[in-house]
C-alpha cells in the first residue's frame, strides 16, 4: 500500500488519515508492527514528519502482532515513565556485566526488543537487592533529570514485617548514618562530615504472631536507612540476620515498597501506584527460603 500527502504530516496522522482508523490504538499498532517505508528506508517512527513528495509503502501483518508479556509486572506506563515491580533477591542496577542481570538490565532489554531498539529505560531511584518493590524508570533523559529533580515530592511507603513490637504504636526514627569502610554496612552514629542526616517514620498495623507488620514512611532515601534504624529500635525485620534479626533460618527480607504517589514530570498529573502485598510476605516459611 502507497501512501502519499500534500502538506507535511506525521506518520501517525497520516497511518490514521489515510486508512481512515477512528481509532488512535489501532494506528499506533499499525505504525509500530507494520513494515513501513519512507523513501525506500524503514521507519517506524510515529512523529516522523512525512512531506510532499515522499514515498510511504506500508505492508501491514497478515495477522496481528503478540506484544511479549514483559519480565515483571509493569503498574504504570505511559510515553515518558513507567512503573514497575522489583522482586527480592535482584540488583536494581549493577556495572558490567552484572548491569545484564539486574532489574534494569532485564527489563531494559524487554523493552529496546519490543521497540526494535526505539525505546531504553532509564534508572530513577534504587531499592536494595534484598528488597521488593515498586521502582520509577524514565523513558527519556530529560524525564530522569525531572523525576531526580522533583524527588522530594514523590511519597513513598513500605511495609515492613519486624521481630518484635515497638514500644510505641508510632513514631519518628532519626540519626546520622554512617557506612564502614571495609564491610560497607551501614551504622548510626555521631553527627560527622561523612555521615548523612536519616528520618524514618513508622507506624503499628497490626499483629501477624509471633511477627508485628509496621508502616514505613521516609523523610529521607538513605542507603539501608528502614533495615537500620528499625534494628535501632529493637524492631530487626524478619529474615534481615545483617541489622539484628535472627539467623536459625534464612529469610526472604520482609521489606515492601508499595507505595508511590508524584507528580508526574511532563503534565502534573498526580499519579499513584500501589501494590498488592504477597500473601507470602507475612507467612515466612521455617525452611530456609532462596531469591527467585
Amino acid at each position: 500500500m502507497k501512501l502519499s500527502t500534500e502538506a507535511p504530516i506525521t506518520l501517525f496522522d497520516l497511518v490514521m488519515q489515510k486508512l481512515n482508523l477512528g481509532s488512535k490504538s489501532k494506528a499506533k499498532k499499525i505504525v509500530e508492527y507494520a513494515t513501513i517505508h519512507i523513501n525506500d528506508k524503514p521507519n517506524n517512527n510515529p512523529r516522523q514528519i512525512v512531506n510532499p513528495g515522499d514515498i510511504v509503502t506500508l505492508e501491514r501483518e497478515k495477522q496481528p502482532a503478540m506484544r511479549v508479556a514483559p519480565p515483571y509486572p509493569i503498574l504504570y506506563e505511559d510515553n515518558d515513565l513507567l512503573v514497575a515491580l522489583k522482586p527480592a533477591g535482584l540488583l536494581t542496577h549493577g556495572v558490567g556485566e552484572e548491569n545484564r542481570k539486574s532489574f534494569v538490565g532485564i527489563l531494559g532489554n524487554y523493552f529496546n526488543t519490543i521497540s526494535k531498539g526505539r525505546e531504553r529505560i532509564y534508572v530513577v531511584h534504587r531499592l536494595d537487592r534484598e528488597v521488593a518493590g515498586l521502582l520509577i524508570f524514565a523513558k527519556s533523559i530529560p524525564i530522569q533529570e525531572k523525576l531526580k529533580d522533583n524527588w522530594k515530592s514523590v511519597d513513598k511507603l513500605y511495609y515492613a514485617l519486624v521481630e518484635s513490637s515497638p514500644k510505641a504504636s508510632e513514631g519518628v526514627i532519626e540519626s546520622w548514618l554512617h557506612e564502614h569502610p571495609k564491610s560497607l554496612k551501614v551504622y548510626s552514629g555521631r553527627k560527622s562530615p561523612e555521615a548523612k542526616l536519616a528520618i524514618t517514620n513508622y507506624k503499628l498495623v497490626k499483629e501477624v504472631a509471633p511477627y508485628y507488620l509496621l508502616q514505613i514512611k521516609l523523610d529521607t532515601g538513605r542507603k539501608n536507612q528502614i533495615r537500620v534504624h528499625l534494628s535501632d529500635i529493637g524492631c530487626p525485620i524478619v529474615g534481615d540476620y545483617r541489622y539484628g534479626a535472627s539467623s536459625k533460618t534464612k529469610r526472604q527480607i520482609r521489606l515492601f515498597a508499595y507505595f508511590l504517589q508524584f507528580p508526574h514530570p511532563a503534565t502534573g498529573k498526580i499519579i499513584k501506584v500501589e501494590a498488592v502485598l504477597p500473601k507470602s510476605f507475612l507467612h515466612p516459611e521455617e525452611k530456609d527460603e532462596n531469591y527467585k
